[in-house]
């Protein structure tokens, strides 16, 4: 038999499609409906009502449309018969891909619950209605679980045509009742939707566990026709008519049943409300559209919960003796029983409404986990030719991932401790066996290689070489080869693939065979004798992510890639391979560039005292080789330098060369140059290559691929290597932390570094402009405080000047220039003199010195006070640093309002009021301290650092920053507490007012609390109503009220105004109103022409006096107006005495031009 024909055969394997459109929507229909309508539309009534479960089904489909656009657009191009799963598996991250799979297996259980109690439902109603039987729900689902299992071990199964008839029969049944019932019921109403109804949102929980049937269309995926372009379409659909539906019912159970008593099934009490011949007929027409949409999503989701254990066992996520199949069973007994189990437990320990809420939680869970890694992506990865494709990525993921984490937050706690349990459940396992098991799998799936297991654990010194360009490959192995020989180690030679997740199986190993090829090609021709060198192509959603998992698994030592391209990469777009690799890969990191030199004779190694500087001499001193070229260190110092400055210069070339055990070769220059880059760029014209040690950036001196390194690196025509020596993180978590927050910013160029902090720090000596504008703005803020405007205010926040030397301060510290920081605080310190005497003076000559709502307002700040300043602070140093978003510049100077509190200082040292003096003094005390910290935080963010010998100074800067910092955030706690206090002080004794005894004997208005130390005033106008006097005991209640809330003696200072309370009566006006209107058309139906009316109140009851007219006929019969005073009498629910003078008439039709008769006289 020949082997190659095996997987060639199971990789001809293909499923039919067989699902047209009206398929994939019945097939959502099946969970849609029957979970929706048939099982839920009882427990929605009893919850909220008609009303709200109405207007939750078009709150339903709302929700549903971002679901729908994301899953339809993946699920149209990604291949899969496990739903969300396949989904996630496209991602390529094992920790998503495992949750979403392992929430799926738990949301099925749980879907079963609540689709075997559907099927018992409709059980439960034939029972009793025909055989006056009541079951057990919870017996007979668990039975109907027993029953749809057996089913499925024995692969007793539905053709698709047959399912899909069943389907709309259904759907045709239902549709039927609901037009019945559309004769039977008087005056459905479809519009009345309240979605501002709180009730909606309790319903939520619950009726979208309906969304089930997305997943259910997903998981179909293989076997739609046409995918692309039914999947959307069959998704839309099948929302639109369950919502539909369910807006449908909902009228009309609204306007044909009283709701007091729901029964099981409430569709049918509106059929049965006229006692109509074929009721029976009707009965089992519903129940068995209900029995047999829920037993059809059943049989259905057993089906594909196989598939999804087959999947995530594949994967390795799941042991492979879950494939194992049963005596007489004809698919995995494990696969069948573990979400049977799961089901049960949901129904022996919960009902209905629990298995629905869990079903919702489950759903939303999956939808975030499977979107989740897409919203971190700068592109989707998705094919061109996807339908629908979605714009503005990732946009839409992220609004699928904020409705599967924040509408969870609507359901009960309850619901969270099942879903939390499972969670930690699947986490303990998938460390402890899954992830571990997925990585072998993966990797025997994703690695062809030619590893030598024995010699693999004989090596302890291990370079892998990156092969992307085949032109290069032959030199790139060589050079790899000459490192792993100074260590008696091996080389591993690695392509990496990145094809299209649509791609069959056997196709990727087809290509990854032909590359295998190459590769054994390119290591012979390399002939490498005493080093082994094997080969490998490795299979990757990207290039770094294949080379970041090979230098892991492998337990690389050295990593050495290929440099090529002639532009470096734009400022704000990391170059998308070396970016990643420099800063993660976990091991040492070599990149060369141009074409090795056969003979050399001198190589230059450039050195600042950096870490990577040594590692580069490493290197180079293995790679010379035999030919004893002569290593030169070099450090290049700027023009005029100082001592200190020669001295650091001296202990970084010692530091450098001290890397190396025989420093035989080795020389040392220190040259003086204008720039940095210009000394080693004429210094690299007489040498044969240059090495670099990579640049750093920020605090914590991460590894990057760009600085001065990246720039000598395009701009030289001259062989080059880039080296990178791996350091373990000192603090793992801060430097993790930091990653996520600063990696989406962008990275700013030497340059452009270079031209914002000359810019920031040019700032920080006052200059005559500064004092002129201080002057000003502190006159424009005195004025507008003083006139309470706003807008004056904010002209003044715009011409201040204050906040270039704040910015200066902080950029001083961030790269440990101790004078500029000093220089720019003298400025900040002179400034805010200026503005208090300025804001003083204003004060004692204005002729207006009340105080007013903005100077109060600046008086007593708070925490959100602190929030704001640490935004405008961030915002600051942002936009200072990108030229792009200088425009919000303005914006930020009124939202950091500096000098507008320091008036408010001057105003109040000028009226003698210390408390609001202090008060402002504290609101810029809290807008300095935050400008400053979050600045410096965002300038570190963006790649501002200081030099080696100041990071101390950036410490020191810090430290005072953070203590300063948390002193405010202390005080700002302690005022927060104080008027959080006073508000709910406030807000209690309102209520007191508003909700007890003073409202039956009166009204207040103008409420305040005072207090002055232990004294607490109340001031109030009380309108005391005349006959419902205030009496001594309600005064005492109300103290006693009052000094409750607020805790000590209470002093009341009130108002008492006599007032007079009329009573309008505005209820019976309506009545009467209404009476009349009755009346006039009751007794127009009988041919009578009111001429006159009104209505009345009585005693017993109401009474309506009339005048009608009758034309060519008697007047109003004894009957008639018996009728009529009836039909009143049930309108207003009393009596009606009827006094009506008869006329009759007769109608005369005049001509136009007949002589009018003359008045009488």
């Amino acid at each position: 038999m020949n082997t190659e024909s095996t997987p060639r055969a199971t990789a001809a394997v293909r499923y039919s499609r067989v699902l047209t459109l009206p398929r994939v929507v019945g097939l959502g229909l099946t969970v849609g409906v029957g979970v929706g309508i048939f099982t839920l539309s009882e427990l929605l009534l009893k919850m909220g009502g008609a009303v709200a479960s109405r207007s939750s089904y078009l709150l339903l489909f709302l929700i549903a449309l971002p679901f729908i656009l994301t899953y339809a657009e993946r699920a149209g191009v990604v291949p899969g018969r496990a739903g969300s799963y396949s989904l996630a598996r496209y991602s390529g991250q094992l920790e998503f891909t495992f949750l979403t799979g392992w929430m799926q297996l738990a949301g099925y259980g749980v879907l079963f619950a609540l689709l075997a109690a559907g099927v018992a439902l409709q059980v439960s109603i034939l029972a009793h209605v025909f055989f006056g039987v009541t079951l057990s729900l919870k017996l007979a689902s668990i039975s109907v679980l027993a029953v749809m299992g057996l089913n499925t071990l024995l692969a007793s199964g539905v053709k698709w045509r047959s399912r899909s008839i069943y389907v709309f029969l259904g759907i045709a049944a239902l549709v039927f009742l609901l037009l019945r019932d559309f004769f039977v019921v008087e005056g459905p109403v479809f519009w009345n939707l309240a979605l501002n109804d709180r009730k909606n949102i309790s319903l939520m929980p619950v009726l979208l566990s309906t969304l089930w049937a997305l997943e259910f269309i997903v998981s179909s995926r293989d076997e739609i026709v046409r995918p692309t372009r039914n999947v959307f379409p069959g998704m839309v659909l099948t929302m639109v008519i369950v919502a539909a539906l369910g807006i449908i019912s909902s009228s009309l159970i609204q306007s044909g049943a009283e709701l007091q008593d729901v029964p099981q099934a409430p569709l049918l009490l509106v059929s049965a409300g006229d006692g109509h011949a074929l009721q029976g007929l009707f009965l089992i027409t519903y129940t068995v559209a209900g029995l047999g949409l829920n037993l059809l999503a059943l049989s259905y989701g057993l089906i594909q919960v196989i598939s999804l254990f087959e999947a995530m066992r594949r994967d390795g996520f799941l042991p492979e003796h879950l494939a194992t199949k049963g005596l007489f069973s004809r698919v995995p007994l494990a696969q069948i029983t573990i979400p049977m189990l799961v089901a049960a437990a949901v129904i022996v320990l919960g009902d209905i409404r629990l298995a629905a809420g869990l079903a919702a939680l489950a759903f939303l869970w999956i939808a975030a986990f499977t979107h989740l890694p897409d919203a971190f992506r700068a592109k989707s990865g998705l094919s061109k030719n996807r339908r629908p494709k979605l714009p503005f990525h990732p946009l839409f993921p992220w609004i699928v991932v904020a409705l599967g984490l924040f509408l969870p937050l609507a359901m009960g706690h309850h619901y969270w401790l099942w879903g939390v349990g499972w969670i930690l459940a699947g986490i303990i396992y998938y460390v402890l066996y899954a992830r571990s098991c997925a990585i072998k799998v993966r990797h025997k799936e994703a690695v062809v290689s030619d590893r030598d297991e024995e010699l693999e654990l004989e090596a302890e010194y291990r370079v892998l070489v990156a092969i992307a360009d085949p032109g290069k490959a032959i030199e790139l192995i060589q050079a790899a080869a000459k490192l792993a020989s100074s260590q008696d180690g091996r080389v591993l030679a690695l392509k990496v693939l990145t094809l299209p997740e649509q791609m069959p199986g056997h196709l990727k190993q087809e290509a990854a065979a032909r590359e295998m090829a190459a590769l054994r090609q390119w290591v012979a021709a390399a002939q490498i004798p005493g080093v082994p060198v094997q080969g490998m192509v490795r299979i990757a959603p990207s290039v770094p992510e294949g080379l970041l998992e090979a230098v892991r698994e492998e337990h690389i030592d050295l990593l050495l890639l290929g440099w090529g391209g002639d532009e470096p990469p734009d400022e704000g777009h990391p170059h998308p391979i070396f970016s990643p690799i420099l800063r993660y890969a976990e091991c040492d990191v070599v990149l060369l560039r141009g074409q090795m030199p056969q003979r050399v004779e001198k190589i230059l190694i450039p050195t600042a005292g950096g870490p990577h500087a040594p590692f580069a001499l490493e290197v180079a001193h293995k790679l010379r080789g035999e030919q004893n070229a002569e290593l030169v260190v070099l450090s290049v110092m700027t023009d005029a330098p100082t001592e200190e400055e020669r001295q650091d210069a001296e202990e970084a070339i010692a530091t450098t060369v001290g890397a190396l055990a025989d420093a035989g070769g080795v020389s040392t220059k220190i040259e003086l140059a204008k720039t940095v880059e210009a000394g080693i760029r004429r210094e690299a014209e007489h040498a044969d290559l240059l090495f670099l040690g990579a640049s750093q950036e920020g605090f914590l001196n991460r590894p990057y691929f760009g600085g001065i390194s990246t720039v000598i690196g395009y701009a030289s025509a001259m062989p080059l290597v880039l080296a990178k020596k791996y350091r373990f993180p000192e603090h793992p978590t801060l430097e993790r932390l930091w990653s996520m927050l600063t990696d989406p910013l962008p990275h700013l160029t030497v340059d452009r570094i270079q031209v914002v902090s000359r810019e920031i720090l040019g700032s920080a000596v006052a200059t005559v402009d500064f004092y002129v504008l201080i002057v000003l703005a502190s006159i424009i803020a005195s004025l507008g405080l003083l006139q309470n405007s706003a807008a004056v205010i904010i002209g003044a926040m715009l011409v201040a000047p204050l906040m270039s030397p704040i910015l200066a301060m902080a950029m001083a510290m961030v790269i440990g220039d101790y004078r500029q920081l000093l220089e720019a605080a003298e400025s900040t310190a002179k400034g805010v003199t200026l503005a208090i005497i300025v804001g003083m003076a204003v004060t004692l000559l204005s002729p207006l010195n009340q105080v007013t709502d903005q100077i109060l307002a600046r008086t007593e700040p708070t925490v959100l006070d602190l929030g704001v300043a640490l935004a405008s602070g961030a915002a600051a140093g942002y936009a200072m640093s990108r030229k792009e978003v200088s425009a919000a510049l303005p914006g930020v100077a009124i939202a950091a309002a500096l000098v507008p509190p320091l008036c408010v200082t001057g105003y109040g040292l000028g009226v003698f009021q210390l408390r609001i003096a202090s008060g402002s003094l504290l609101l810029f005390a809290t807008n300095l301290v935050a400008i400053i910290f979050a600045a410096a935080i965002t300038f570190l963010a963006l790649g501002f650092h200081p030099e080696r010998s100041d990071k101390a100074e950036l410490q020191k800067g810090m430290q005072i920053t953070l203590v300063s910092l948390a002193g405010i955030l202390v005080i700002l706690l302690l005022t927060t507490a104080v008027s959080v206090r006073k508000i709910n002080v406030q807000t209690q004794i309102e209520r007191l007012f508003s909700e007890s005894y003073i409202t039956r004997v009166g009204a207040t208005e103008n409420i305040q609390m005072k207090s002055q130390g232990d004294i607490n005033r109340l001031t109030a106008r009380i309108y005391d109503y005349e006959g419902r006097k205030l009496s001594p005991e309600d005064v005492t209640k109300l103290r006693d009220g009052l000094q409750d809330i607020v805790g000590g003696e209470v002093w009341i200072d009130a108002e008492v105004i006599d007032t007079k309370l009329w009573d309008t009566k505005l209820d019976d006006m309506v009545v009467h109103n209404h009476l009349e209107d009755q009346f006039t058309e009751l007794a127009t139906a009988n041919g009578a022409t009111v001429v006159e009316i009104g209505a009345k109140t009585f005693r017993e009851g109401y009474a309506i006096d009339a005048i009608v007219v009758t034309f060519g006929r008697d007047t109003l019969t004894e009957a008639e107006l018996s009728t009529i005073q009836e039909q009143l009498e049930n309108e207003v629910g009393a009596p009606v005495r009827l006094q009506v003078a008869g006329l009759t008439g007769q109608m005369t039709l005049l001509e136009q031009d007949a002589t009018p008769t003359p008045e009488p006289q």
